[in-house]
């Protein structure tokens, strides 16, 4: 009977040890979505400005496109602990971004698909190199939903 008692017990304190771990190890991280929904005539190309976990840093990336009048939803799975990203946008006719927007940056960009990470890193060399200025928008519960009317 003592045996069993011991036996019991240990698988117990076992049991108490491995659910301790589990509420103490890292949970699983979420990803953030942006859905970007283009009402223009043209091809609509932005930027982005948001925190790599990996690398604990901003990286500004681009360019990514979405046709005209139509959504596109992307998956950043590297960027869980930022509550905020920064967007610029264009089309052949008009732009979108943060200048006179409290809490805009600026960053360099190029006129091919780049990346880069801050303050590590500076904008590879490339076509129409220029600064702009990136609006800072806020992820609700790891989502943005994000279109040129609101910006």
């Amino acid at each position: 009977m003592k045996c069993r008692k011991r036996a019991m017990f240990k698988v117990l304190i076992g049991l108490l040890m491995l659910t301790m771990v589990f509420i103490a190890g890292p949970q699983q991280a979420q990803a953030y979505t942006l859905e970007v929904y283009n009402p223009n005539a043209e091809q609509l190309s932005f930027a982005l400005v948001d925190y790599n976990d990996e690398y604990s840093s901003w990286k500004v990336k681009g360019w990514y496109n979405v046709s005209p009048n139509s959504t596109r939803t992307l998956e950043f799975s590297s960027s869980t602990r930022g509550n905020s990203v920064y967007i610029y946008a264009y089309t052949s006719k008009y732009s979108w971004s943060g200048a006179n927007y409290s809490g805009s940056i600026k960053r360099t960009v190029v006129g091919k698909a780049f990346g880069y990470y801050i303050p590590q890193e500076e904008c590879p060399e490339g076509p129409n190199r220029r600064q702009v200025s990136f609006r800072k928008w806020p992820l609700e519960n790891g989502y943005l939903y994000w279109t040129p009317a609101e910006g």
